[in-house]
């Protein structure tokens, strides 16, 4: 039988049938397929604990305590406490953290997180149970694509195990938990391979159609793709190209409709699960109006986090062979855009290039017949076309300059191109697990030729998958996915003391302005502050807001005031305490940490390393309550915590200026800023400005039926103007003259005119 026989659209469903060879019938035969899944996750376990070296760590400790993995913990213990993560009110005090304002859709990781809580109160615990659990059910979810892909069980558990042991687990790692705990890919996969090979992906159960349609066949495709888009908006999105492209070419080669509808079907049924779980995201949009910062990301980023060929056939980094962690080392050191890194590992790197020497392959000798082949060998070849494809359109789109920077000029929500290597890595090892059976299938015939008996063959296939399996681990796991345990526990354990004395200094319950001002989320300082939140069940933050709206920005304002002013505010808002982080400063901690000394007294207590300093603001808080009127102090608290802010609009962008304040670039043809107050009634304030050019003219300010011009002169003029703002969002218009390029505002400020009365 030919390949072209056997991809005729009567054809489809037998060889689709055969594909998989040893297909259980029977008890035994279902007994050594569980034997295969079974192998598959001890030879996973067993690699994890000898990779991770987990004897020697404390699971109470956190693999990985810096960057994204604090963001990471900290929405663990939010779910922890609270039972989800979307609202926390211990952090972004006093309006809590509330992260609709950065959404997204990677839902099953917290309920994972929930279940976990059933079992442990510790967020580090449930942390390091749910990264470790990837291990294994990453494997189970591999043997289950790789049997579909016709793979002997041999081969499928060796690479499933190889698939959960990839390195882009470990770069992953706590930090990027989400994206490590890709177990549910394989799962999804299955469903584009059989969009691909022309199966059908509806239909199979008993009753009415519509019943028919979402039972056998139809209940497995639900599942599979609602629990990857459940899990990762990334890799939902990854499965809809791939499964767009399987249902197109299903389509092209068979003549029929029906199979790219069916895969539009699938992929229609992912997209609305994905918007399923963003609907309370959308619903507090509609509500509460955009974020003005949440979620911003530039459309570049689509090519700087991309990847290239090269990565991944490189070794991985921090080999334990020398000469090839130098090799990669001076790639990663030398060549611009190394992304996040992404290598494929030597087993899969194998499977690409065999993948891409099948499409070559194919391209060129299309068409011709391979009479002379068994239909064993037809079944294994198509499967490696199949994977191959797909393995070329998942390349086509995560390289640099791909198919996605098309897709930037629409949206660049999705900018991690490079983590399509997962699935690159999944779809190459089934290559490589085929040619690998084709060889033990050859030599198999050779054997029985010469009499050899079926058990020396059997026996010759598990060792060479054992052999594949130790190379594979030996490549992958490299001394560098050891967590560093005792430097971690080291730092975890002195932050837990600090706190300890921040608590014990401080009034039960009480909150905690941190300084310096770090913007958050998605910013490695303004991850740090959440530290401090990770070892108190009780003390309220200002750290861990999400940035883009006037009740979680109003800190960056007090931030900036002088130490005297700052206290009266911050008091006002319902501080207790201030700490400052001398690290975070850097040269200009000493002069904010003496006008603190000054205004509130001497520092309390300090952290072991001195990088941490708590000032008390209780006396402070008492003598305000005895000589300021409540209601004065109402006024100043909601003025300070509920400020008019202002947020970039139409043709302008926050730029860093020289002395390394913010400003406002102005577009040319005339631009706005959106001025939010987030308060029920009118607000009068002051805007005030310096307005540079690069040369002589005018620059018109327009709010409501109210114009303003400033002249420039010699290059410089100053705004100063009175404004009342409405509630909500309003618009102050910015006409350069003649529309003069360049125009830049600094040093803007927007203050209410009654402020400074109110203050002590």
């Amino acid at each position: 039988m030919s390949r072209a026989d056997l991809l005729r659209p009567d054809a489809a469903p037998a060889a689709a049938a055969t594909d998989r060879p040893e297909a259980p019938r029977d008890r035994r035969s279902l007994a050594l397929e569980a034997a295969t899944y079974v192998s598959a996750a001890l030879a996973t376990v067993v690699a994890t604990v000898a990779g991770l070296q987990l004897w020697r760590a404390d699971l109470r400790v956190p693999f990985q305590y810096q960057g994204d993995a604090i963001a990471v913990s900290a929405h663990i213990k939010t779910v922890l406490e609270t039972g989800w993560y979307e609202f926390q009110p211990l952090l972004g005090f006093p309006a809590g953290q509330t992260y609709h304002d950065f959404p997204t859709a990677d839902n099953l990781n917290f309920v994972f997180a929930h279940v976990l809580g059933w079992f442990t109160s510790d967020w580090a615990v449930a942390l390091n149970a749910y990264y470790l659990l990837g291990f294994p059910l990453a494997a189970l979810a591999g043997v289950w694509f790789l049997r579909e892909a016709g793979l002997t069980r041999s081969m499928s558990a060796v690479l499933a195990a190889l698939f959960a042991l990839a390195p882009y687990h470990f770069t992953r790692g706590e930090s990027h938990l989400w994206l490590a705990s890709y177990f549910t890919l394989p799962l999804a996969m299955v469903v584009v391979l059989r969009a691909l090979r022309g199966e059908p992906l509806w239909g199979g159960g008993r009753g009415p159609r519509f019943v028919r349609l979402l039972t056998g066949r139809g209940a497995s495709t639900v599942v599979c793709l609602a629990l990857v888009a459940t899990a990762s908006s990334y890799y939902a999105v990854f499965v809809l190209i791939l499964l767009a492209a399987a249902g197109a070419g299903a389509w092209l080669r068979d003549r029929r409709a029906a199979r790219f509808l069916g895969a539009a079907g699938a992929g229609v049924v992912a997209v609305v699960v994905v918007l399923l779980n963003m609907l309370p995201d959308i619903l507090y949009t509609r509500a509460h109006g955009e974020s003005a910062a949440g979620f911003v990301r530039d459309p570049a980023e689509v090519e700087i986090y991309a990847l290239k060929l090269a990565q991944l056939l490189l070794p991985v980094p921090g080999h334990r062979v020398p000469v090839l962690a130098a090799l990669r080392q001076r790639y990663d050191s030398t060549y611009p855009l190394i992304s996040e890194q992404p290598a494929l590992g030597a087993v899969a790197a194998a499977g690409f290039v065999a993948a891409m020497l099948v499409v070559a392959y194919t391209l060129v000798l299309r068409g011709r017949r391979d009479a002379l082949l068994l239909p064993e060998q037809v079944r294994r070849s198509t499967a490696i076309a199949h994977l191959s494809m797909l393995t070329f359109v998942a390349f086509l789109w995560s390289t640099v300059g791909g198919l996605a920077t098309f897709l930037s000029f629409v949206t660049a929500s999705l900018r991690g191109w490079n983590r399509m290597s997962i699935v690159i890595a999944l779809l190459c090892l089934a290559v490589i697990g085929l040619v690998l059976d084709a060889a033990v299938a050859r030599l198999g015939r050779w054997a029985r030729a010469r009499g050899l008996r079926p058990s020396v063959r059997r026996a010759v296939a598990w060792c060479l998958a054992g052999g594949v399996l130790l190379v594979g681990c030996a490549d992958q796991v490299t001394p560098g996915a050891v967590p560093r345990y005792e430097e971690t526990t080291a730092a975890f354990d002195a932050d837990a003391r600090w706190i300890g004395q921040v608590e014990d200094a401080l009034p039960d319950d009480a909150a905690v302005f941190q300084l310096p001002y770090l913007a958050f989320p998605e910013t490695v300082p303004g991850t740090e502050q959440l530290r401090a939140y990770l070892h108190s069940p009780t003390l309220r933050w200002s750290g861990g807001a999400i940035k883009g709206r006037a009740t979680t920005d109003w800190s960056r304002g007090v931030a900036e005031l002088d130490p005297t002013e700052m206290v009266d505010d911050l008091v006002a808002a319902g501080f207790s305490g201030v700490l400052l982080d001398r690290v975070a400063y850097g040269d200009g901690a000493a002069e904010v940490e003496a006008g603190l000394a000054q205004a509130a007294g001497p520092a309390v207590t300090q952290s072991e390393d001195g990088r941490y300093v708590l000032f008390s603001l209780v006396d402070e808080a008492e003598a305000a309550a005895a000589d300021t009127p409540a209601a004065d102090l109402e006024t100043l608290r909601e003025s300070v915590v509920e400020p008019v802010t202002v947020y970039p609009g139409t043709g302008s962008a926050a730029v860093e200026l020289s002395d390394g304040t913010q400003g406002w670039a102005v577009a040319a043809g005339g631009s706005s800023l959106v001025l939010e107050n987030p308060r029920d009634e009118p607000v009068e304030v002051r805007v005030t400005a310096q307005v540079a050019a690069p040369t002589a003219g005018s620059v018109a300010f327009e709010a409501g039926e109210r114009t303003w011009t400033v002249g420039t002169g010699s290059g410089a003029g100053a705004l100063d103007v009175a404004l009342t703002v409405p509630p909500g969002r309003s618009e102050l218009v910015v006409r350069p003259d003649g529309g003069a390029e360049g125009v830049v505002l600094g040093d803007l400020r927007v203050a209410e005119a009654d402020l400074p009365a109110l203050r002590r």
